[in-house]
């Protein structure tokens, strides 16, 4: 793997969906969280990783897993590298063998105004 980009060291916890890791499903919903969504620690910031899948989740499908291992399952998460904190992104499908990629897409705002979800 290339050098390390992301702002957030490799082993940062960071909450994905279980779908992603445990059926193989694919990453369609990105939130990097605003320092203040986070009451319990002052640094804010996580990152959430949701799939495709589109049924109401509770908690028993939420999983603790490091910034590197969602990498190492997707790596066109390096293209959110830098979405700002309190910004979303998302994506309609995943990328198929022999097509070509489909890319997160998030807010066209300016980096003063972020969107907040």
């Amino acid at each position: 793997m290339e050098q390390w980009r992301f702002e957030d060291p490799p082993n940062v916890a960071v909450l994905s969906d279980r779908g992603i890791f445990k059926s193989g499903d694919w990453i369609a919903y990105v939130v990097h969280e605003a320092d203040d969504d986070d009451s319990y620690s002052d640094e804010g910031g996580s990152w959430q990783f949701h799939s495709s899948d589109t049924r109401d989740w509770n908690e028993r499908e939420i999983m603790l897993v490091s910034l590197q291992n969602v990498l190492r399952r997707d790596e066109s998460i390096l293209e959110l590298v830098d979405l700002p904190k309190g910004w979303h992104a998302w994506r309609s499908s995943n990328r198929r063998r022999g097509s070509a990629p489909n890319h997160f897409l998030y807010p066209p705002t300016t980096m003063n105004d972020p969107v907040t979800s």
